[in-house]
């Protein structure tokens, strides 16, 4: 479920949207058989009284709100523009191993975007974009592999911060882009990243054309 608003201003574009998604589906990683017994994997010493139909049944809920302005271009020929969003969502059960089973791990997420852009001429201009996005998880499952059994839940958090600047010639037919991506990410396995950020597009009719995109850097999934 859904809803976005745009409103048109001499100046720019302001935009808000929201949006609810609610998934039900079998848990079959929970499985309907009974919590396993001593000596068994996951075994904690914890038994819970759950139906079958609770037990094979997760659901996932997640609300996402975000605002974007996006000027025109200006007489001193540049644009710019800012967007942010949060995020909320989690599942509504964990492993079947924990005490507290039916309450699951959460997720919390936010991010912001800027852009500007600067014409040298009609159909060549040079900008860059500017982002932040952070993720927090809570009461994620921890299974010790070496003792079989779960440990205290935990909490993860992930963040990257990104630089991305790019020369850009475009006309009708025509678009070429040549950039760089700048990573900096928060608690991944590595910490700066470079990637190319790429682009050409030819259009030799209308609804007829070829392109080339080669753009890497590090997302949060």
């Amino acid at each position: 479920i859904g809803a976005n608003h745009t409103s048109q201003f001499y100046e720019g574009t302001l935009s808000i949207n929201a949006s609810l998604n609610f998934d039900n589906f079998n848990y079959y990683a929970v499985g309907k058989a009974a919590a396993p017994e001593e000596g068994m994997l996951g075994y904690t010493g914890v038994v819970n009284n759950f139906s079958e139909d609770e037990m094979g049944s997760q659901k996932w809920m997640q609300f996402l709100v975000s605002s974007g302005w996006q000027s025109r271009r200006n007489d001193r020929n540049y644009t710019y523009g800012i967007k942010g969003g949060f995020g909320y969502g989690g599942f509504s059960k964990s492993g079947i191993q924990l005490p507290d089973y039916d309450n699951g791990a959460k997720e919390t997420s936010f991010f912001i975007n800027l852009n500007a852009k600067y014409f040298i001429q009609d159909n060549l201009k040079v900008g860059a974009d500017l982002g932040f996005d952070f993720a927090s998880y809570n009461k994620l499952p921890s299974f010790d592999f070496d003792t079989w059994k779960y440990n205290a839940r935990k909490h993860s958090s992930l963040g990257v911060a990104s630089v991305s600047p790019f020369l850009r010639y475009q006309r009708e037919d025509l678009l070429l882009q040549l950039g760089v991506n700048f990573d900096i990410a928060i608690n991944s396995g590595s910490t700066f990243n470079v990637s190319p950020n790429v682009k050409a597009d030819y259009n030799f009719t209308p609804g007829v054309g070829i392109f080339l995109d080669l753009k890497g850097g590090t997302l949060i999934n």
